[in-house]
């Protein structure tokens, strides 16, 4: 690989049907590091289908909540609710306590059906895996990679960020 030139990074894309549940989400998250610890690449984590999060619900917080991995122990209280999860609350602050001491997630969200998603993608994994388009506009960039850009500033899910 070092005489090809070849640069990598590890895409981890994550359903966004985990974000619509708490003891989910903790799961998707020590997944997530476990892979990143694991795996000795640069790691850019991925909530796709954003387009679809509507389907399962309001988001109990925020997307940046989400997106930036925020405080967690607000997440720890939303669990007491569920007699079969109350039994591992504990286990699951401790996760969020390891995910919070790493401080190394972080999130984008990818909307298909909006190209600036599509496009902030691309460049965080190319300036992950230390590629970029800089001889390119926007505007080839998405030509480049089967989009057009129509200009407008779109939100990722409409009422619910």
């Amino acid at each position: 690989l070092l005489g090809l030139d070849y640069r990598l990074c590890c895409v981890n894309l994550i359903d966004s049907y985990y974000l619509s549940d708490s003891s989910k989400f903790i799961s998707i998250l020590l997944l997530s590091l476990s892979t990143m610890l694991q795996i000795e690449l640069p790691h850019v984590n991925i909530f796709s289908k954003m387009d679809l999060i509507k389907q399962y619900g309001k988001l109990a917080f925020s997307l940046d909540f989400y997106t930036d991995v925020l405080d967690l122990n607000y997440m720890i209280d939303t669990l007491g609710d569920d007699k079969i999860l109350s039994k591992f609350k504990n286990l699951n602050k401790k996760i969020c306590d390891v995910v919070q001491d790493y401080s190394l997630l972080s999130f984008v969200p990818l909307n298909i059906q909006k190209p600036s998603s599509i496009m902030k993608s691309v460049q965080i994994i190319d300036r992950a895996n230390g590629y970029l388009y800089g001889h390119l506009d926007d505007q080839e960039m998405m030509e480049s990679i089967g989009g057009m850009i129509d200009g407008e500033d779109e939100d990722l899910i409409d009422g619910n960020e």
